[in-house]
């Protein structure tokens, strides 16, 4: 009964963990690739406006998510209608949206937040039913307060989710080993159709339940072509075509024929740029960076487990043998996937995350009943001290973020000395305004794809807001030489970015240092006694120094008036 209390406690203050501070960086969005949440205003307004053909559209990511969040924006839309909130059709509650965006930004985070629960939870369970209890309590906190997990709690992107799914069907796949109920069948397909759902690799979390079927095949338990092996396959197939990729059913040859390219380019009907794959090992390094950058404790003790159950354990590991066996292919293959990309981000790692909280957790139990005396003492004292790194590391983080962003400053300063409707060339990470309309305009006529649906909006529904700035964004007017750009537009202002301390080798960096004069600059660092990298909150290389050399979130700002120099 004391582990059930002391996990029901973990699970409170890890979500107050992940939500908190809930309102970092809004109204401004700092946070990459929400597609989700841009996905899920475009099939509010399909849903009413088209709705014959919203779900034939492809998209950069699966649906599933999407739709989750549709769902409760759909209850802020009844909400709003039925306590006459300020708009009465999809068209104001979409300005209304536009003028409020951080609440349904909120919305995504705290989906996120419930998703790592959940994940957290179910890594509690399977290892407390396979191992002990007091190993699912170690496999809650490691997991939990991993920093990699930890980060993207705080995101509304599809990594924690995918993780979620993941663990359910790892849960349900140990019990089909045990005992090859149908039941269990069907929720390892169902979960494993969701974590598909949310994202394209979640395709390999079917290796999950099919490896727990082939085990007991192997011991005569069950035939090779079971029927619940069967319904397990036709729920994936029926949830991933439903919810994941209903384009794929009506629109099949516009979505997939002709695209072509890697597995994920054609599933998104070619809206979701893959790396080029190819073995080239670089993949296996990021890996190993990833973990051992991110979350050392863990990435550690997880290491001294697996040689531990592989070579020291002599056989008597059958509770383990149990609980890991069902997945140990998926991780392989997982990691064999990733590590024959060109580039592997470090998200990409997140399903792995609670697997190697439950070796960890296994391991640690372990030792806790061989050791004795002293040595049992010395090896608790050191797991101690590991837990308290990782949970240190994830407190930092939220310090961090709760200190604000360098944007933020700068934006400040922005709005005091910039005049309204000024020229400005910006940059993917420099603060953020509102487009005026003209210059909406200008950059979707350029291309299309510099703007997302928010300033479309605001463009069709002609939403004023203030303060406005004539913005372009470089990375999208790279076909025209910098000089260029300035005269043609009247470019009085630029903000760059750097995120670390050196000089960038670029054209409008070196445009700015020559033909235009320093106003303004703000870094992250703010008096840390030395300086590192300037990442947070996208991924950081190695959490010691990145998370250590900064006081506040956002990368290096420098503004530069054009016209003036030293």
């Amino acid at each position: 009964m004391k582990y059930k209390f002391a996990a029901i406690a973990i699970l409170i203050l890890l979500f107050f963990g992940y939500v908190y501070p809930y309102d970092y960086g809004y109204p401004r969005i700092y946070i990459q690739d929400v597609q989700m949440v841009r996905q899920a205003f475009k099939l509010c307004e399909g849903f009413v406006h088209n709705p014959s053909d919203i779900l034939k559209e492809p998209s950069k990511y699966p649906l599933f998510l999407s739709l989750v969040l549709s769902f409760f924006y759909g209850i802020v839309y009844l909400a709003g209608i039925l306590f006459k909130s300020g708009f009465g059709n999809v068209n104001e509650f979409l300005v209304f949206a536009v003028n409020n965006i951080s609440v349904f930004y909120i919305i995504a985070n705290i989906c996120i937040a419930v998703s790592a629960i959940i994940a957290v939870y179910y890594t509690y369970r399977v290892v407390s039913e396979e191992c002990s209890d007091r190993a699912g309590i170690f496999a809650m906190i490691f997991s939990g307060t991993s920093l990699l997990f930890w980060q993207y709690a705080h995101q509304a992107r599809p990594h924690i989710p995918m993780a979620m799914f993941a663990v359910m069907t790892w849960f349900y796949s140990v019990s089909i080993l045990k005992r090859g109920e149908r039941n269990d069948y069907l929720k390892a397909g169902l979960f494993s159709g969701l974590a598909f759902c949310v994202l394209q690799s979640g395709l390999l979390v079917l290796s999950i339940p099919v490896t727990a079927h082939l085990l007991r095949f192997k011991r005569g338990a069950a035939k090779l072509f079971a029927g619940p092996l069967l319904w397990c396959a036709g729920v994936f197939i029926a949830v991933s075509f439903i919810i994941g990729y209903p384009y794929l059913l009506f629109s099949f040859f516009d979505s997939v024929g002709g695209r072509g390219g890697t597995f994920d380019i054609t599933l998104s009907g070619g809206y979701h740029d893959a790396f080029e794959f190819g073995f080239h090992g670089m993949g296996f390094a990021e890996i190993a960076k990833g973990f051992f950058g991110y979350d050392p404790a863990l990435s550690l003790i997880a290491l001294a487990g697996i040689i531990y159950f592989l070579v020291f354990s002599g056989g008597k590991n059958e509770k383990e043998k149990k609980l890991f066996s069902p997945v140990i292919p998926f991780a392989i293959i997982f990691i064999t996937v990733f590590g024959m990309y060109d580039k592997t981000y470090r998200r990409f790692q997140m399903p792995l995350i609670p697997l190697m909280g439950a070796v960890a957790a296994c391991y640690i139990n372990a030792m806790l009943l061989s050791l004795k005396g002293k040595h049992r003492k010395a090896f608790a004292g050191v797991i101690a001290i590991l837990l308290i790194f990782s949970a240190a590391q994830c407190l930092r983080y939220n310090w961090i973020l709760a200190n604000g962003d360098t944007r933020d400053d700068a934006s400040v300063w922005i709005t005091e000395h910039i005049p309204d409707g000024t020229a400005v060339i910006t940059e993917k990470h420099c603060p953020e305004f509102a487009y005026t309309l003209a210059s909406i305009q200008d950059n979707i006529s350029n291309d299309p794809a510099s703007l997302g649906d928010r300033d479309k909006t605001r463009l069709r529904e002609n939403i004023v807001l203030k303060p406005e700035y004539s913005f372009y964004k470089y990375d999208f007017w790279k076909n025209l030489p910098v000089e260029e750009l300035v005269e043609k537009k009247g470019i009085q202002y630029i903000f760059l970015y750097r995120q670390f301390d050196k000089d960038r080798n670029d054209p409008l960096y070196k445009y700015a240092k020559k033909q235009a004069a320093p106003v303004y600059a703000v870094t992250p660092s703010n008096g840390a006694p030395f300086f590192y990298e300037a990442m947070i909150p996208g991924e950081v290389r190695f959490s010691i120094f990145a998370l250590w050399s900064v006081r506040k979130a956002g990368p290096i700002i420098e503004i530069y008036r054009v016209g003036e120099n030293d």
